[in-house]
């Protein structure tokens, strides 16, 4: 499993749902309301299938443990 570093995208998208690439790298449309950046996706790729989508946290809090 390779780690993704999403601190640029988190410092620009605080708060906001975002819809990312199949890379997981590079974000295709945000909002703060997940049904909005969805239209934007849709306006953009049309009825493309939508790769990713994720909701960046509002701040950075440590995590520690496993997920599974």
């Amino acid at each position: 499993m390779k780690v993704i570093d999403h601190t640029k995208i988190f410092k620009r998208y605080k708060g906001q749902w975002v819809i990312l690439d199949h890379s997981g790298r590079n974000v295709l449309a945000a909002d703060h309301k997940l049904d909005k950046a969805i239209q934007k996706f849709r306006k953009k790729f049309g009825d493309r299938e939508i790769p990713s989508t994720m909701k960046m946290p509002s701040e950075l809090l440590p995590f520690v443990g496993a997920g599974i």
